[in-house]
């Protein structure tokens, strides 16, 4: 009887270790580490790190049920920074680029729904 309670108790306080470390706020009010941002229905928009108040790193927002990938991206002090791609509603890929200091660099593809390549472009250093 011992066994199973100790690990009820065990499971129960990891349980809101994981509730109590999302969501935060420093002492300045800022936002901080690992957020997850729901809608009105309680479904899944948003979800990705902040240091300082600032999205950084990887981010995932989702079309309105909460589950399907919108946008994948990488953020860098509140800035695009790095590889996005966005997701058309069926799950093949919409668009892919990378940006460096919210500027799109380098390679640029469109596709269309099917999965064939719309648009290929290119930009320079000063996007």
């Amino acid at each position: 009887m011992i066994k199973p309670l100790v690990f009820l108790l065990f499971s129960l306080s990891l349980i809101c270790f994981t509730i109590n470390g999302q969501n935060l706020k420093d002492k300045e009010g800022k936002r901080t580490g690992k957020w997850v941002i729901f809608n009105s229905k309680d479904l899944k928009i948003e979800e990705g790190g902040f240091v300082n108040g600032r999205k950084e790193g990887q981010w995932v927002k989702y079309f309105e049920d909460g589950k399907a990938p919108k946008l994948k991206g990488s953020y860098s002090n509140n800035r695009p920074d790095g590889e996005f791609i966005r997701y058309y509603k069926n799950g093949k890929i919409r668009e892919k680029g990378s940006f460096s200091k919210s500027k799109l660099k380098g390679e640029y593809i469109r596709y269309h729904s099917n999965g064939n390549i719309e648009y290929i472009g290119s930009y320079n250093n000063l996007g």
